[in-house]
């Protein structure tokens, strides 16, 4: 029997997107078992119809949906983590889906690669030529220090082993911007972490990665979610004082840079 994969989906007012998002997973080309794991977040649309509509047509599936009060997409995130029981742990957004390769290419490259813990992808046709002076490879081991400038993972990318949680645990319920960089710091400081440098993730709606609609329309609530990342890898001693307030100010520098092409638009 092949292993089983928890797929963890927070949903809030996701009517126009759930179930493309839902059918990007059963469309994955090969045989996989998976355990998608719902979390609505206090959804006030349509969505709760439509995903026990699915959870009806698809009872062949292993589906576990929960309802909770909204209080954010890293408490969201948690609850699918405290009740994964796969061997690897996936996370998709409700406007985002999965290329149907996806899963088959990361699992082979952990078939491959016995030294990844972690992998993620790009998304929406990105593919990376260099990163400052760094020529990025196919399969780019990243490390800390690169992380705190940019932020490789994409989280409807990520898949990684399940034996993370019990050293790393869960999301910072206290954020709700970069929550996942936060995250990812964690996981990256005692595993080997990689992107691969290919797109497999779509957003369905083709929105912005910033400034448009969702948690990324606030782009400074996003700077100081950021920020206090950083201050995270210093406090992991990924960097120095003086390294801190250089990536500091570079990434005080990206948030200008977003606020004027959002203006722009």
């Amino acid at each position: 029997m092949s292993q089983l994969i928890s797929v963890i989906i927070p949903v809030y007012n996701s009517q126009k997107t759930i179930i493309k998002s839902l059918e990007s997973i059963t469309n994955q080309l090969g045989s996989y078992n998976f355990e998608i794991i719902i979390i609505n977040d206090g959804s006030t649309d349509a969505s709760e119809d439509l995903i026990n509509n699915f959870i009806s047509e698809n009872q062949s599936l292993l589906i576990k949906y929960y309802y909770k009060k909204n209080g954010g997409v890293s408490s969201s995130r948690n609850i699918g983590l405290k009740n994964a029981q796969g061997e690897f742990i996936a996370f998709l957004d409700s406007d985002d889906a999965w290329e149907e390769s996806k899963i088959k290419t990361q699992l082979t490259i952990f078939a491959e690669n016995s030294e990844v813990d972690f992998l993620a992808t790009n998304m929406d046709g990105v593919n990376l030529n260099r990163f400052f002076f760094l020529k990025i490879k196919r399969l780019q081991k990243i490390s800390p220090k690169l992380l705190l400038y940019k932020n490789f993972f994409k989280t409807p990318t990520v898949i990684f082993k399940s034996e993370i949680i019990k050293k790393v645990g869960y999301f910072n319920e206290d954020m709700n911007y970069a929550e996942d960089l936060e995250y990812f710091l964690r996981i990256i400081s005692g595993y080997n972490c990689f992107l691969y440098n290919k797109s497999l993730v779509n957003s369905i709606t083709g929105k912005y990665s910033y400034g448009e609609s969702g948690l990324s329309a606030a782009l400074w609530k996003i700077q100081l979610g950021e920020q206090k990342s950083i201050k995270k890898g210093l406090e992991l001693k990924f960097i120095n004082i003086f390294e801190f307030i250089f990536i500091s100010s570079f990434s005080f520098l990206k948030y200008i840079r977003r606020f004027f092409i959002t203006k722009m638009r």
